[in-house]
């Protein structure tokens, strides 16, 4: 990702998705085997590297601090042996038996502790680090600039802005018009705690002190200078809108925004509404002003288009236009509506707590603050209600930098 076709003869056809982490794009990559496409061809150690790239990235989603790994397997095994060698043939083997021993408990450190997600999100110089690693050190093997994945210096290539995209090169500013370009947001409050479960650190680390440390400090040089760079802010930090519009938050540059929460309703939309195609010369209602009275109270990270009662009801166009219905899934390509019906339902992080349950007062307010915009610019209801017990966040002060 960003690109799941780019091959297709018409421009239309081709899907360029922008990315906005913890909006449940993964399983988009899956269904249309990015991780086989990038690996085709080359030299074996790019091929090599990008499946371990890829096997790391669905390692983490299960995962904070990955313990039970081949790697690691592997890491233990190579201990084993050097303990080993260094009983039986202390002086004959000794240089080769401590540099096995400590080779393995770095490997491992690093693995474990070090190179995982809530580190290199949340330590800046960790962050730094792996970027000049893969940058440098290993010479980019872990970068497809062809389907714009994997990492460099610029950060996590699949999770790029679309400004970054165009503005680095990978896309042209023409090309990127005249394909089908789309992503998926969701509701702040959720896709707060989707962060939360994903980068804190450990189970031990609870939602509050995890909102504080990502108010104070993750986020902090956006807050202030509007900083973008991946070499400042980690790219979960950045809002959403600044995934999908220019540096005003007034003009959206992917062409369809999709709400996570209404994923689910994609059946019911008449083929007649949910097959627009963009070349028709004139511009599809963007969709996303309109304020979304979904609520989606699922534990997963992705909508499953399966859930709904019902589903192969199909709602008319005459209803969905008197109606506030699925405003984000009405107008979609043809090419992006067929994308995500045929997205997979997956639940990498079951929990028995709702997300909604995870807020206290400070939290919402804090979570709220960082992230306003994204509820002003996609029409989420800034009032949580699952839960009439917590007032509604006092209003932001316009001194946001990326205004």
């Amino acid at each position: 990702m960003p690109w799941l076709e780019k091959e297709k003869e018409k421009p239309f056809e081709n899907l360029l998705f922008i990315h906005v982490p913890r909006c449940g794009g993964t399983s988009l990559m899956k269904s249309h085997d990015i991780p086989n496409k990038v690996t085709q061809g080359g030299a074996w150690y790019r091929r090599l590297f990008m499946r371990i790239f890829f096997a790391r990235y669905e390692l983490l989603e299960k995962n904070n601090f990955p313990f039970w790994t081949e790697m690691n397997a592997a890491c233990l095994f190579i201990f084993i042996i050097g303990c080993f060698l260094l009983q039986i043939r202390a002086t004959e083997y000794k240089a080769l038996s401590i540099a096995m021993i400590a080779g393995s408990f770095i490997v491992f450190f690093i693995s474990t502790y070090i190179f995982v997600a809530p580190t290199i999100c949340r330590v800046r110089f960790i962050r730094r680090a792996f970027f000049v690693l893969v940058e440098y050190l290993i010479c980019q093997v872990i970068a497809n600039t062809e389907y714009i994945t994997g990492s460099n210096l610029h950060g996590y290539l699949p999770h790029l802005t679309a400004r970054k995209i165009i503005d680095y090169g990978y896309v042209g500013k023409d090309q990127f018009e005249e394909v089908s370009s789309f992503a998926i947001v969701r509701n702040p409050y959720a896709r707060m705690v989707s962060l939360y479960m994903y980068n804190r650190f450990g189970p031990w680390e609870s939602f509050s002190h995890f909102v504080r440390s990502w108010y104070n400090e993750t986020i902090k040089d956006y807050r202030e200078h509007g900083e973008m760079e991946e070499w400042y802010i980690p790219c979960h930090a950045i809002p959403q809108f600044e995934f999908t519009h220019d540096a005003n938050g007034t003009k959206q540059l992917v062409y369809s925004v999709v709400k996570q929460e209404e994923l689910k309703y994609l059946k019911k939309i008449p083929s007649s509404v949910g097959d627009h195609h963009k070349n028709t010369g004139v511009d599809a209602a963007k969709n996303t002003e309109a304020k979304d009275e979904i609520h989606d109270d699922a534990h997963s990270d992705i909508g499953d288009v399966n859930s709904v009662h019902d589903s192969s009801k199909e709602w008319s166009v005459a209803e969905m236009a008197t109606t506030n219905f699925a405003s984000s899934i009405r107008c979609l390509p043809g090419p992006v509506s067929r994308a995500l019906l045929e997205m997979p339902h997956e639940n990498k992080r079951k929990t028995k707590t709702p997300w909604y349950e995870h807020y206290d007062q400070e939290t919402l307010n804090l979570t709220y603050e960082m992230y306003h915009r994204d509820f002003e610019i996609f029409g989420y209801d800034i009032v949580m209600e699952q839960r009439p017990d917590l007032e509604r966040p006092p209003p932001i002060i316009n001194n946001d930098v990326s205004v």
